[in-house]
């Protein structure tokens, strides 16, 4: 559950599903449809969005929460829509999933790493090489691109300077900077500029392959299992240049020196967890993370540049003829 913010920032990256995975935008109409519900809630309450990012399965909102709580704004923003749009299909029952997520960034950094992985999110899909593609993204309004009249892009972009090219200049090099080559990507195959990945990403994506629930690695838990996967976490977020060490710490509420200490003592316990990107395990550790093998699924190549342009097509509702 959120919870209502006091900070100055307050900003929320607030995640909307389709209900069972299903698509909720199948057509340029739909997207448009979304957005024009999202300025009529926009216009009836003091919420402000600051970065948004439709996929055909999810809405990402990078939200500052006012007047109303925020499963309030969920309920005015989904409802409407739903029921144009199932009207419309001829069907009936829910079009999203029940439950959204949210997450709180209330200090500078957390904002811009929400703004981040908002615009970064059709990338991260697969239905675009460069977020500036992608149609439906507040990426191109931030660039001077689009025009979107409900989206504040002025907040963000006053953090990058003074003056609106120095602005837009900075903000690009800061979305653009997980838009590169992580360290080990040539042993397995993946080309510069095509690989994105977020801290929170390879968060969820350890603790799957070692069958820990985030939330119990986000905790205060200290099982031994738990500070295992902590310890690949932050070996894997420091290796491949995605976070510094103070920045997977105070995502995963450690401190520093705690960490190094991990890394130190499961390397030493456990040195085929700890291979370099490329690498496969071995031995007593060979069902179980194999760094090399999980790199190269993480770091797979993008498909080919058609498929790509029929991603983009796909992910933007184009139509097809």
């Amino acid at each position: 559950m959120s919870r209502r913010s006091t900070s100055p920032l307050g900003l929320y990256h607030l995640i909307l599903r389709g209900h069972e995975g299903r698509d909720i935008f199948l057509t340029n109409s739909d997207y448009a449809a979304f957005g024009n519900s999202l300025a009529d809630v926009l216009r009836r309450t003091r919420y402000s969005v600051h970065g948004f990012c439709f996929l055909p399965d999810q809405v990402h909102l990078a939200v500052r929460m006012s007047d109303i709580a925020l499963g309030d704004f969920v309920l005015r923003l989904v409802a409407p829509y739903s029921r144009i749009v199932q009207h419309r299909r001829g069907r009936s029952g829910p079009l999203f999933d029940g439950h959204h997520e949210a997450r709180l960034a209330d200090e500078k950094r957390q904002a811009l790493e929400v703004i981040r992985t908002v615009h970064l999110s059709a990338v991260r899909a697969r239905f675009a090489a460069d977020p500036a593609s992608y149609v439906w993204s507040g990426h191109r309004t931030y660039l001077g691109l689009a025009r979107v009249p409900w989206l504040q892009t002025r907040l963000i972009l006053k953090m990058f300077g003074s003056q609106l090219q120095e602005m837009r200049t900075g903000y690009q090099q800061f979305i653009m900077e997980r838009v590169v080559r992580p360290a080990g990507a040539a042993d397995v195959g993946c080309k510069a500029s095509e690989a994105v990945c977020s801290l929170d990403d390879l968060i969820a994506w350890i603790a799957r392959l070692q069958n820990e629930p985030v939330d119990e690695v986000l905790s205060i838990s200290r099982r031994r299992a738990c500070s295992l996967t902590r310890a690949l976490i932050a070996w894997h977020a420091t290796r491949m240049g995605v976070a510094t060490l103070s920045e997977v710490a105070r995502r995963l509420n450690r401190d520093p020196s705690t960490l190094f200490v991990a890394i130190q003592r499961y390397r030493a316990l456990r040195p085929g967890l700890f291979a370099e990107p490329g690498n496969v395990a071995a031995g007593n550790d060979a069902g179980r993370m194999q760094p090399g093998r999980a790199m190269v699924q993480m770091w797979s190549p993008l498909p080919s540049k058609k498929a790509l342009q029929e991603n983009a097509l796909r992910g933007s509702g184009a139509d097809s003829g």
